[in-house]
């Protein structure tokens, strides 16, 4: 089914082999330089449950002395807030003023830099700590939207519906994992090597227990759509992620730092498989959703391999509710 794609993919990705390695193996050793400098500085601040702290690869690698986080509401930007180890944390939405009016109506600009503490900044939470502010606006990403709602439903430690997971995170912040591959198309890489032609991960999780848990890519769509982008459409963006993953892990440079990047305290094992899933609404025309690839696995070298998962969900009043999955090693319909 996906042979030949992946194929395709590994050829690319060793072709530009010097480019993407160098770059990657540059990230992981100024990341990890840096990760307990960014927990630090994100611990120093708190957020209203309805704001998230993002971090991009362009902050994480810089961040020696200083570090700006992206604070996104329901998915989308909202604000930054940058902080400093003299103690300073400021707040500016300069970036996303236009759209903070447009889609949340909100007033509230702190152009300038604001103190953390500041008057304004204060009152620019409190205005996203409200549970009825409603998009208005045609402009929206309503994946970014369920993105948030999933993450805050993996990310949960008891009572959540789809048991031993958890969002892969770096210095305690949401991190959109980059790509030099092109989300649209599965086969191809990214004409340019620079950070703003990454495509990024929708998801990254851990799934699993113990010495069984695996990397889990995710690709998250807002609807079932069997025509235009049936599941096992879907998998084939996720699975060309994976095989990147893959090629990273294995990388003998810079491999084992982006595996404890990735949350994980043991070595690799000799045999490495990575989870890919689709990750859509159930069908609203009351239809059952394709399980039939659950479970297939394809070789992407030595014994390593690759293994297609689903997650069907629906969606109440902003909260998610996984309604079939076959993660963790048995599927569950519930």
């Amino acid at each position: 089914m996906h042979g030949q794609k992946h194929i395709k993919i590994v050829f690319g990705l060793r072709l530009h082999y010097k480019k993407w390695c160098k770059n990657y193996k540059n990230y992981a050793v100024k990341i990890s330089k840096n990760v307990a400098f960014i927990e630090k500085m994100r611990r120093s601040f708190r957020l209203p449950d309805s704001l998230e702290a993002y971090l991009l690869t362009t902050e994480a690698k810089k961040a020696q002395n200083r570090v700006r986080f992206f604070l996104r509401y329901s998915g989308q930007r909202i604000a930054t807030v940058t902080c400093d180890k003299n103690g300073k944390r400021l707040l500016s939405t300069e970036d996303f003023d236009d759209e903070n009016e447009r889609d949340f109506n909100c007033p509230i600009k702190c152009k300038k830099q604001c103190d953390w503490n500041a008057i304004e900044a204060k009152k620019f939470r409190s205005y996203f700590k409200s549970k009825d502010i409603r998009r208005n606006s045609t402009h929206n990403n309503n994946e970014h939207r369920l993105e948030n709602l999933l993450l805050k439903e993996f990310a949960q430690s008891t009572k959540k519906e789809l048991q031993n997971i958890q969002p892969v995170q770096i210095g305690r912040c949401r991190y959109p994992m980059p790509t030099p591959l092109c989300a649209s198309d599965p086969t191809a890489l990214a004409a340019r090597y620079s950070d703003r032609a990454f495509g990024s991960i929708d998801i990254l999780t851990r799934t699993g227990e113990k010495t069984n848990t695996r990397l889990c890519i995710m690709e998250v769509k807002d609807k079932y759509d069997v025509k235009k982008e049936p599941p096992k459409i879907v998998l084939k963006q996720a699975i060309a992620y994976a095989v990147f993953l893959h090629e990273l892990l294995r990388n003998e440079e810079c491999g084992k730092e982006w595996w404890k990047l990735f949350g994980f305290r043991r070595k690799k094992k000799e045999k490495l498989i990575l989870n890919v899933a689709c990750v859509m609404p159930m069908p609203t025309n009351g239809e059952e959703p394709d399980t039939s690839f659950a479970g297939d696995s394809y070789s992407v070298g030595n014994d390593d391999m690759i293994e297609l998962h689903y997650v069907y969900f629906t969606e109440t009043d902003d909260k998610i509710k996984i309604v079939k999955h076959s993660l963790n090693g048995k599927s569950v319909d519930k």
